[in-house]
């Protein structure tokens, strides 16, 4: 993965070193028609990040896998900030 970092940490998307997140992020919430496939595919990259970070607790843990299922289907804006706030009813906050 993308975000897997070896000390098990989680990255915030503002620090991530190549730009290229970040970039994705902005497109993200400002409902940017030039949000692309390259785009989803790092915002889909960091969210698994967040959401398989075992520092976070689910009720179960057929909630996170479900998760993971819809992030792997994710495609669009509506997609993503869907999944976010589904993250966020978790208690955990990405952005």
């Amino acid at each position: 993965m993308f975000y897997n970092y070896p000390d098990h940490t989680l990255v915030y998307w503002r620090n991530e070193q190549s730009g290229q997140l970040p970039n994705a992020v902005k497109k993200l919430f400002s409902n940017s028609s030039n949000f692309n496939q390259e785009d989803a595919d790092l915002i889909r990259g960091y969210l698994k990040h967040w959401t398989s970070f075992q520092g976070h607790s689910f009720p179960k843990e057929e909630d996170r896998q479900a998760l993971l299922n819809q992030l792997d289907q994710a495609k669009s804006i509506k997609d993503f900030n869907q999944i976010t706030k589904q993250l966020l009813t978790y208690a955990i906050d990405p952005f």
